[in-house]
């Protein structure tokens, strides 16, 4: 598997992705008109921010059902 995905529990705004025991969150939802255009969302560049692995651990996460 490439990486892993994790949500935050009642925050579906971030994901945390885990990538080469790195840790980043993703800020999916950057504007209003990406609900009205979802494929805008493939082109536009997503903000992020490296998280520790303590800081990880600290959250409340779960792993999305497929």
């Amino acid at each position: 598997m490439l990486c892993e995905s994790k949500n935050i529990n009642k925050n579906p705004r971030y994901k945390i992705i885990k990538y080469k025991n790195e840790f980043l969150m993703v800020d999916v939802t950057s504007s209003w008109i990406f609900f009205f255009i979802p494929m805008l969302n493939w082109g536009v560049p997503k903000k992020y921010a490296k998280i520790s692995q303590s800081e990880f651990e600290e959250l409340n996460t779960f792993t999305p059902k497929k």
